[in-house]
């Protein structure tokens, strides 16, 4: 769902630099076939992986995200459209053995049909935009997951040891760094992009005649939203399960815009400093 949602943005980038070439006809067949493999590439692979995740996934949506914690539970069921007993769920997520649920087994016919069948993704939004307080509880809880990339699905080392550990330390210098030193909270994140949103939209405007310039900004642009269209999505469509993981592609922009961000200081002390020697 993550990669099918940034579709937009990847075609938004892909149209605006052939736009630019002289010979437009030329490549506009390619463009066009390219658009079509992305589809129907991440749509099916999308498809594949929601037909069999996409149970458990919604379970812990509902019972491990909205439920888990929430003080009005009857209520936020209701608001669902979902039968009332199913708080005796709340706070369980969909990997613990059978005998722990009360009535709604992850998976079974009839949590299926009555749960499954009644939820979807577009409900999830709906209460999320009706409740934004509890969406901005959920983006304080996410903020404290992210960037982590060490998770125990990951990062094994390969060898004759035998016994195995996800705790390999190779190759991880700057995200043992990020994870430890960087902060965890919802106002860092909103203050380091709306600092390099703004800073962007100011180059962006001084470089009226430089086409290049303006194109790598929009480049940066798209990968800064593709980051930030996933940021809410692992709470709002698993709850708090596996939040980590799948912060996967917003912690890859983050390092891309934090590299860009470095880049673009360095590059303007440089140039201070040699205006200052002349």
């Amino acid at each position: 769902m993550q990669c099918f949602s940034a579709l937009p943005l990847i075609f938004f980038i892909i149209i605006r630099i052939t736009l630019l070439r002289e010979n437009k006809i030329s490549i506009k067949k390619p463009i066009i076939l390219l658009s079509l493999i992305l589809i129907f590439y991440v749509g099916g692979i999308y498809y594949e992986v929601n037909s069999s995740c996409g149970i458990d996934t919604q379970y812990n949506s509902v019972f491990y995200g909205i439920l888990k914690n929430s003080k009005t539970p009857v209520e936020d069921l209701r608001g669902l459209g979902l039968p009332d007993d199913m708080v005796f769920e709340a706070g369980k997520h969909a990997y613990l053995p059978k005998e722990d649920y009360k009535k709604y087994t992850p998976g079974s016919p009839f949590t299926i049909n009555e749960f499954n069948e009644k939820i979807s993704n577009l409900k999830l939004l709906k209460f999320y935009l009706l409740k934004p307080h509890r969406l901005i509880d959920g983006m304080e809880y996410t903020a404290s997951q992210a960037f982590n990339t060490e998770g125990f699905l990951g990062k094994y080392e390969k060898s004759s040891i035998s016994e195995y550990t996800y705790k390999l330390n190779r190759f991880t210098l700057w995200s043992n760094y990020r994870n430890s030193y960087l902060p965890k909270s919802l106002f860092f994140l909103i203050i380091f992009y709306l600092l390099i949103i703004s800073v962007s939209i100011l180059e962006y405007i001084r470089k009226k005649g430089d086409t290049s310039c303006r194109i790598r900004i929009e480049l940066l642009w798209v990968i800064i939203f593709i980051g930030l269209l996933q940021f809410p999505m692992p709470y709002i469509g698993n709850g708090q399960a596996d939040t980590g993981k799948q912060l996967f592609l917003f912690n890859y922009t983050f390092d891309i815009t934090f590299l860009v961000a470095c880049t673009w200081i360095f590059h303007k002390f440089s140039k201070f400093g040699i205006k200052n020697k002349v």
